[in-house]
């Protein structure tokens, strides 16, 4: 999302005078496809379920061990997606 506020819209530093390392990054999903749904689906390796971006998901074995790093500004179990704040909790 551009908000105009950004001086270099799209592009993604990682050092200030550092280039662009979002440069040539194929994005499998982005806005509305980001969801609670979609991210379920896709840890689960079920295309089916997936709706929108590229369809593309986790194809894991059971000997696979999968990390995932969620960046956000959430809170105790919370997580921001783009459109929807998720409660993550064990029992759900």
């Amino acid at each position: 999302m551009e908000t105009g506020a950004n001086r270099y819209p799209g592009k993604i530093f990682n050092r200030p005078n550092g280039t662009d390392v979002y440069e040539g990054v194929k994005i499998d999903y982005k806005g509305y496809d980001v969801t609670k749904s979609n991210f379920l689906a896709i840890l689960e390796g079920n295309k089916a379920a997936v709706t929108g971006g590229n369809g593309r998901v986790i194809e894991s074995t059971p000997d696979d061990h999968i990390f995932v790093y969620f960046s956000d500004h959430g809170g105790y179990g919370l997580i921001g997606f783009p459109f929807e704040m998720v409660g993550i909790y064990p029992e759900s």
